[in-house]
C-alpha cells in the first residue's frame, strides 16, 4: 500500500460525497478494501514477529485508510442493515484500538469511544455486555481527555 494511493483516494472520496455520486463512492470503497487487503497480507507475512501494539502502530501509520473505510461503510456498505451495523461497529472498533494505542485521551479517541458506545447500544441494547464494555472504554477515554 502506498502513501500516493491514499493521497489519490481521499480527494476522490470527498468529491464523490460532495456530488452524491454513489457509483464513484462504490469504486472508492472497493479501492480502499483492496488496499486494506494488501496491508493485511503484508502484516500477515510478519505477524509472528510483531506484538499486538506493534501491529496497531503500523496501522496507525495508515489511519486514514481505516477512517475512510468506516465512512464508506456508513455510506455504501453492503448486506442487510444488521450486517452493515456489525461491519460499522467492527470498523469503529479498529479505529478505536489504533487510537487507544497511540493517542489515548485525544479528542478523536474520545469521539471514537462515543461512537462505539452509540453503535453497541443500537446493535445490542443498553444492558448488553458489549454496550457496558463500550461504556467503560468511553469513560476511560473521557477521563484521560478531561
Amino acid at each position: 500500500m502506498s502513501a500516493a494511493g491514499m493521497q489519490d483516494i481521499r480527494p476522490r472520496f470527498l468529491e464523490a460525497v460532495e456530488q452524491q455520486n454513489h457509483s464513484q463512492l462504490v469504486q472508492v470503497y472497493a479501492g480502499l478494501q483492496q488496499q486494506e487487503d494488501q496491508l493485511n497480507q503484508q502484516l500477515q507475512d510478519h505477524i509472528s514477529s510483531l506484538s499486538d501494539s506493534a501491529v496497531l502502530v503500523l496501522q496507525a501509520a495508515v489511519y486514514d485508510l481505516f477512517e475512510l473505510l468506516l465512512f464508506c461503510e456508513h455510506l455504501v456498505g453492503e448486506g442487510s442493515q444488521l450486517e452493515r451495523m456489525h461491519n460499522i461497529l467492527a470498523r469503529i472498533g479498529r479505529c478505536f484500538a489504533i487510537l487507544d494505542c497511540i493517542s489515548k485521551g485525544a479528542e478523536l479517541h474520545v469521539y471514537m469511544a462515543s461512537r462505539m458506545l452509540q453503535h453497541a447500544v443500537s446493535l445490542r441494547g443498553n444492558d448488553s455486555v458489549q454496550a457496558q464494555a463500550a461504556a467503560q472504554l468511553f469513560l476511560e477515554a473521557f477521563k484521560l481527555r478531561y
